[in-house]
């Protein structure tokens, strides 16, 4: 697959996130639980969020890493996986995607041998580029955005603008300097 800066492609996922969690502020915990789409599964805007840290969260520490996924650090996350984060307060869902994201970017500082194969924890048999994993995370979580803001404009909200063309102007505007963390 083509090159992709993965650790710029990253740093607009912390951007569209910061900027969805500022309008997500404004609106009743009850209606981001509210299921809004007839399936049994990632039916609620706090049903996404949440699979999509959780889901980051596996391919970096269980599959490229091999180490406890940060969940591990967040009991009452994980105790409302099963009800895809129904009844967990939005703070501690922020604080969980939030660690992941830093853990995340901390890994992309290092040196990142997106050719290096890693075989998936739980299907040994399956080895994959470890770019092309970072990829399908980072994409898998620009799909479940796309989705939160259908769902949002369902509720009534408005969603935040988050093209990527927002970011770029955001970051030239600093002249590239902008803080992640």
């Amino acid at each position: 697959m083509a090159a992709v800066d993965l650790k710029g492609f990253y740093a607009y996922l912390l951007w569209s996130r910061e900027a969805l969690w500022r309008v997500l502020e404004s609106v009743p915990e009850e209606a981001l639980e509210r299921p809004l789409v007839p399936r049994k599964r990632l039916r609620s805007v706090k049903g996404l969020l949440l699979h999509a840290a959780v889901v980051e969260d596996a391919w970096l520490h269980e599959d490229i890493l091999r180490v406890p996924m940060v969940l591990a650090g967040f009991p009452e996350v994980e105790a409302v996986l099963d009800r895809e984060g129904e009844g967990l307060s939005l703070r501690a869902l922020r604080a969980y995607q939030e660690a992941v994201g830093r853990a995340t970017w901390a890994f992309l500082q290092g040196p990142v041998d997106e050719g290096r194969v890693v075989a998936l924890h739980d299907a040994s048999e399956e080895r994959y580029p470890l770019g092309d994993l970072l990829r399908h995370a980072f994409l898998h979580e620009v799909r479940h955005m796309a989705q939160v803001v259908l769902l949002l404009r369902l509720l009534g909200v408005e969603p935040p603008a988050l093209d990527l063309y927002f970011f770029l102007r955001e970051e030239a505007a600093k002249g590239g300097q902008g803080e992640v963390f």
